[in-house]
């Protein structure tokens, strides 16, 4: 039984261990999304089905003077 309870133990340590890595790995991953499309001399937007803007970037803001 002992066995048992330590090897869930150091699954779940090695779950946790590899969902920190997952998650950092898509914050380093949507800064660089985010710096890439602000940084861009394209104009940059998204809207959604229903016709809202989700997301501009800075060259948007200019072309256009708004700010989203």
């Amino acid at each position: 039984m002992a066995r048992s309870f330590d090897t869930a133990t150091k699954d779940i340590a090695t779950y946790v261990r590899e969902r920190e890595q997952v998650e950092r790995a898509v914050r380093e991953s949507e800064a660089l999304f985010k710096n890439v499309i602000e940084n861009m001399t394209a104009v940059v937007f998204l809207k959604s089905p229903d016709g809202r803007f989700q997301l501009v970037n800075h060259r948007y803001e200019e072309l256009y003077d708004v700010i989203l």
